[in-house]
């Protein structure tokens, strides 16, 4: 069977419906939209917001438990990787998606079980879509942390150079129009927001 239908009707209120197509599964719902008059809960756009979300949720999770170069830069990696099109979330196939965004992950690791339920929060685990880069918000701000406590927060246009050195440092340029502010920190728990 290649379409399979489930219909739950309430009275007077219409229903829902859950349906599958093994040969177009990320545009089933058009067929359906046409023959039933039925539309999807979460639009194409909701569903792309909706998977950002779940990856960085996981992400946030389980950081520590990830390689290196995933562990610095995740929240990154999960927008340029998803902003890139071409991406199609399938629940019978998630491998590409999560390969792509942290790297090789054991089928028993625990960022699968978390990915699952973050997914199914956010009602979305059961769906076939394809990403749609164009409602992937860029990100506001970004954070650059050293291991001395160095913070510094910018967003895309200003982001500070940075210039490896031969013996594993990194210096990190910042250009500015002028220093606003050179005073001691007395605002407690800002670095948090």
């Amino acid at each position: 069977m290649q379409k399979i239908a489930l219909v739950r009707l309430t009275d007077g209120q219409g229903g829902k419906i859950v349906v599958r197509d093994r040969s177009e599964p990320a545009h089933i719902s058009d067929y359906f939209q046409g023959f039933l008059e039925a539309r999807r809960v979460n639009s194409p756009e909701d569903m792309s917001g909706k998977v950002v979300e779940a990856f960085k949720q996981t992400f946030k999770e389980h950081r520590t438990e990830l390689p290196p170069d995933i562990r610095t830069s995740g929240v990154n990696r999960i927008y340029d990787v998803l902003r890139q099109g071409g991406h199609r979330f399938d629940p019978d196939n998630p491998e590409p998606l999560i390969t792509a965004i942290f790297g090789h992950v054991a089928e028993d690791a625990p960022v699968r079980k978390t990915l699952k339920r973050k997914l199914k929060e956010q009602g979305i685990a059961e769906e076939t879509f394809d990403i749609d880069p164009e409602h992937i918000p860029k990100p506001k701000r970004r954070r650059l942390e050293t291991v001395e406590g160095t913070h510094i927060i910018f967003d895309e246009e200003h982001e500070p150079e940075t210039r490896p050195h031969g013996d594993g440092r990194t210096e990190i340029v910042i250009v500015t129009a002028q220093i606003t502010r050179n005073d001691v920190d007395i605002e407690k728990g800002s670095r948090g927001n």
